[in-house]
């Protein structure tokens, strides 16, 4: 069954990178459209997470989920949010070792400095205690083929298109993206908001 899982699992992330490549060729041409349909943002996170459950208890990271609402209906491109959380997730259990834990919050939100649709926001937060990054570059990982050299890793290791990719669609959503380390501990916390309407 466990193997069976892995093949199912390495399947799905192939054809994730397969339609990332496609997707940042869109984007790169200025042809990428959103399909926008409303849907539970709860559930719908809950239901992504959830790919991730057997991975965690197979390395042993404790993997937490929080809401401040049970429900909450939000405009978005299911397909391209799905790509951006897969990218962000698998980013959170790649560096995060044995016995870490990684935890994912939804919250509702209000910015009056935000001059847009975005002053009412969805925010998804994906949180590590991993490798963390040097707080000089955290701005640069979402360029396109960027290499973190990380002193934890004594190894460069490339984001690739996917945290370029993830900020392309999070933007068409009118939304913003962002990434920082923690300040009460080692690791990461990406922050996702999107406009409600």
């Amino acid at each position: 069954q466990r193997n069976i899982w892995t093949i199912q699992r390495n399947a799905r992330h192939l054809l994730n990178v397969v339609n990332q490549i496609l997707d940042f060729r869109k984007i790169e041409n200025n042809k990428m459209m959103l399909t926008l349909k409303q849907v539970d943002i709860v559930q719908f996170t809950q239901e992504i997470l959830s790919y991730f459950e057997t991975y965690a208890e197979t390395e042993k990271i404790v993997y937490k989920f929080r809401t401040a609402t049970p429900h909450q209906q939000l405009w978005i491109d299911t397909d391209k949010i799905e790509q951006v959380l897969l990218n962000l997730l698998s980013n959170a259990f790649k560096y995060t070792h044995e016995g870490g834990n990684i935890e994912v919050s939804l919250k509702t939100g209000h910015n009056d400095a935000y001059r847009s649709a975005l002053k009412d926001y969805f925010e998804i937060d994906i949180t590590d205690n991993g490798i963390g990054i040097d707080k000089n570059k955290i701005e640069q990982i979402f360029e396109r083929f960027y290499q973190i050299d990380n002193d934890m890793t004594q190894s460069n290791f490339g984001t690739g298109i996917g945290l370029h990719l993830s900020r392309s669609l999070v933007e068409l959503h009118h939304g913003i993206i962002k990434a920082e380390n923690r300040e009460d501990g080692q690791g990461t916390r990406f922050i996702i908001r999107l406009p409600f309407g």
